[in-house]
C-alpha cells in the first residue's frame, strides 16, 4: 500500500518497501478524533484516587481501553505509577497484582468491568458484562459488528479517544480525561500503535500484512455499477459448469448397453 502519514509507525518500513507491498493501493493515515453514532463500550479506570484520600507510595492507576484492529477488538490497559513511569498490557492476568486483588467499595466494581473489558478479545459485544457510552441526549447507541464500525470510518484502526492523547502523537491537542470523568463516544482513527508497543502482541510483518488486506477487502470502494450489472445480467448456469469443468456427462450414467457392446467387442 502507499502510505501517506504524518508520523512513523513500527510496521512502515513494509509498507513502503515495493517489494511487499502493493503500491496500488493508497492509504492516508493521518490520527484525528471523531465523534460516532453506534455504540463503543465505556473505557474503565482503576485507581486508588478513586476511593482513597491517601495514595501509598506504591499505588498504581489503570486505564483499561481498546483498539479495534482489521476487525477485532484489542483490549489494553496503561498502567502508570505514582512518579509518572507507564508501561501497557494487553492481558488481564499481566495487570499488577494490588490492583486485581483490590477489593472495591462498588458493587459493580471496576475491577469486574475491567475483567469483562478484556473479555472483549474472545467474546462478541453482547457476551460480555459492559455498558455503551451514551451519547448525546442520553441516547442509547445501536450496536454494530466491528467490520460495521470499520466501514462507517474507513478506516482498518480506531481506538477510544478519552484518555489516550498519546495516541494522536504530535496531533494530540487535549488533555487525558480518565478517573471520576464521563466518557464521550469520540474514537482516534489511524492511531499511532507503536506508543502501546502494540509490536509485543501482533509483529511488523503481520501488522502490515493485516492493513493492507483490510484495506483491499473490506474496506474497499464498492463499483457499485458492476454490481448491479452483474445482478442483471447473472451467468448462465451452463456456462458456470462448464468454467468449473463439468459438462452434458458429468452426472449422468453410462448406458449398460454401451458396456456389453465394448466387452464382446
Amino acid at each position: 500500500m502507499k502510505l501517506i502519514s504524518p508520523y512513523t509507525d513500527y510496521y512502515d518500513y513494509l509498507a513502503r518497501d515495493r517489494n511487499m507491498s502493493d503500491q496500488t493501493c493508497t492509504w492516508e493515515r493521518k490520527p484525528r478524533v471523531v465523534d460516532v453514532k453506534f455504540a463503543i463500550p465505556s473505557p474503565v479506570f482503576l485507581g486508588e484516587r478513586l476511593y482513597k484520600l491517601q495514595r501509598q507510595p506504591n499505588s498504581v492507576d489503570v486505564f483499561g481501553f481498546v483498539i479495534w484492529f482489521c476487525g477485532r477488538a484489542i483490549p489494553v490497559a496503561r498502567i502508570t505509577t505514582l512518579s509518572g513511569r507507564e508501561s501497557y498490557v494487553f492481558s488481564y492476568n499481566d495487570l499488577p497484582s494490588e490492583i486485581i486483588n483490590e477489593k472495591s467499595v462498588f458493587d459493580f466494581s471496576p475491577k469486574y468491568r475491567m475483567k469483562a473489558l478484556f473479555d472483549l478479545a474472545n467474546k462478541p459485544w453482547g457476551a460480555t458484562e459492559l455498558d455503551a457510552i451514551r451519547l448525546p441526549g442520553h441516547a442509547v447507541a445501536q450496536k454494530i459488528s466491528i467490520d460495521d464500525m470499520h466501514r462507517k470510518l474507513n478506516s482498518p484502526i480506531f481506538c477510544h479517544a478519552d484518555g489516550v492523547p498519546e495516541m494522536m502523537g504530535a496531533a494530540a491537542n487535549y488533555n487525558r480525561e480518565d478517573g471520576l470523568c464521563r466518557y464521550s463516544s469520540s474514537v482516534i482513527i489511524n492511531p499511532i500503535l507503536s506508543v502501546v508497543m502494540m509490536h509485543r502482541i501482533i509483529d511488523p510483518f503481520s501488522t502490515f500484512n493485516s492493513i493492507e488486506r483490510y484495506l483491499t477487502n473490506e474496506l474497499a470502494k464498492r463499483d457499485v455499477k458492476r454490481d448491479q450489472s452483474i445482478k442483471d445480467n447473472p451467468v448462465p448456469d451452463k456456462i458456470k459448469a462448464e468454467s468449473h469443468g463439468f459438462n452434458k456427462w458429468s452426472f449422468r450414467k453410462e448406458s449398460t448397453k454401451n458396456k456389453k457392446r465394448s466387452s464382446h467387442e
